[in-house]
């Protein structure tokens, strides 16, 4: 129980410290380039990142999604304690993957 507790605690102040480390980093961007009357590159180099991050999030989910679609697919049914895995392994075109 009491290590429960600690991994609590230690986990609210890692996301405390990223979103403060995160806020900051973003707030004196922000007032750097307002001082210097770049607000437009400010915003514009913002968006990118953001843009881009959000690209490969989304291929991320994508072959994440693919990879766990194959394994339902290719993996069968039970669990797959063998001595050989290529013996359970089943490909739906090929056959077995010792043919292959």
């Amino acid at each position: 129980m009491k290590n429960k507790k600690l991994l609590i605690i230690l986990l609210v102040f890692f996301i405390v410290y990223t979103v403060i480390a995160l806020t900051s980093d973003f707030y004196i961007d922000y007032q750097w380039f307002k001082i210097n009357s770049g607000l437009s590159i400010f915003w514009v180099l913002f968006l990118t990142k953001f843009q881009v991050h959000a690209v490969f999030g989304i291929a991320f989910v994508g072959l994440f999604f693919l990879n766990f679609l194959l394994i339902r697919l290719l993996g069968g049914t039970g669990r797959i304690f063998t001595q050989n895995i290529l013996d359970r392994l089943q490909i739906p075109v090929i056959g077995s993957p010792r043919k292959a």
